[in-house]
């Protein structure tokens, strides 16, 4: 862990070396700010979500169409506020990317490094040209989509557990079941519990499937390199008749992949069986779980819609690990 952290760390500071990669620092403060805008939007949707629902339970007409102007007003601001931020993000990852893909250059072409490497025995570097192209990208693409996904995910955590904690000021009691016992602010806890519960199941489920996406990639880019070479080959090939010897080394490398693909496959299936019921229910458990408040006379209809969107945002953000797993990274797109 030290030495990736290491490594990282390296990586960074040489995105950042460079006059055109100290901008870029700015233009990150200028997009972290934007981010942390959703989280804003968020939390007053969510006491949009109470005072609409409270205009329709009174059939209050003129109240709903003026909720409906805010919703409206909310929606088209947040979506403005991620436009632009998507396209600064994406405007510092080609800057950071530029610079890391000259220093990677750079390196390989100085001193004939190209040369040593390719005659090097036991080489740990395998397609240095395929890094150079691809994963100069995918490093730049993770470390801004996940950092920013950190960073407001961390920001959105303490809002949402400060406004579940306000919303939810009544106790669960526990008197039907024979305990004298009550629960106090017991939507958040519930939130909390619901969302290790789904962490842990989604680790012991998914912890396999990492390097098996890792080997996918390596198996896949040394397809195309076996490829590739025979470009470069055409005319030795040609002359010695070796177009069957060049096909059976095909087929080798493409039968890796096929294994591999069959493994990846089943590891993903053994995660979906759990993961998309779970993104499919976690906007509807909360009504469930605030229903005893309700019921109890604590909360109105409106207020039963704020604790849900609230206990929502509260598990979804909690459960950010859960998603990472299932949702794609930068590399595994590269296919």
């Amino acid at each position: 862990m030290a030495d990736l952290i290491r490594q990282f760390a390296r990586l960074i500071r040489i995105c950042v070396s460079t006059p055109t990669g100290r901008i870029g620092l700015a233009i990150f403060v200028a997009v972290v700010g934007l981010k942390l805008g959703a989280v804003y939007a968020t939390v007053r949707l969510v006491q949009w979500t109470g005072e609409f629902y409270s205009a329709v339970q009174s059939v209050d007409g003129p109240e709903i169409l003026r909720q409906i102007g805010i919703f409206a007003a909310i929606v088209g601001l947040n979506s403005a506020r991620h436009v632009i931020s998507e396209y600064m993000r994406k405007h510092l990852e080609f800057r950071w990317r530029r610079v890391l893909t000259a220093h990677a250059l750079d390196a390989w072409t100085q001193e004939k490094a190209y040369w040593h490497l390719a005659h090097r025995q036991g080489s740990a570097i395998d397609n240095p040209d395929q890094r150079i192209a691809d994963d100069c990208r995918l490093f730049v693409a993770g470390l801004l989509g996940e950092l920013l996904d950190v960073i407001q995910a961390v920001v959105g955590l303490f809002s949402y557990v400060a406004v579940l904690w306000a919303l939810s000021d009544f106790a669960l009691s526990l008197a039907p079941l024979g305990l004298a016992v009550e629960i106090p602010h017991y939507m958040v806890w519930a939130a909390f519990l619901y969302a290790a519960i789904s962490s842990v199941a989604t680790h012991m489920l998914g912890r396999r499937l990492k390097p098996v996406l890792a080997e996918q990639q390596h198996r896949e880019a040394s397809f195309r390199f076996a490829l590739a070479r025979w470009r470069g080959h055409f005319d030795s090939v040609a002359l010695s008749n070796g177009e069957s010897a060049e096909r059976r080394r095909f087929d080798a490398r493409f039968e890796d992949v096929a294994r591999n693909w069959r493994h990846l496959v089943n590891r993903e299936m053994i995660l979906q069986s759990f993961t998309y019921p779970f993104q499919h229910s976690v906007l509807r458990i909360p009504l469930f779980v605030a229903m005893p408040g309700y019921l109890a006379g604590h909360v109105d209809f409106g207020g039963l819609m704020q604790i849900g969107m609230a206990f929502s945002n509260v598990v979804t953000t909690l459960s950010w690990f859960c998603l990472l797993y299932t949702s794609p990274s930068p590399r595994d797109k590269r296919q």
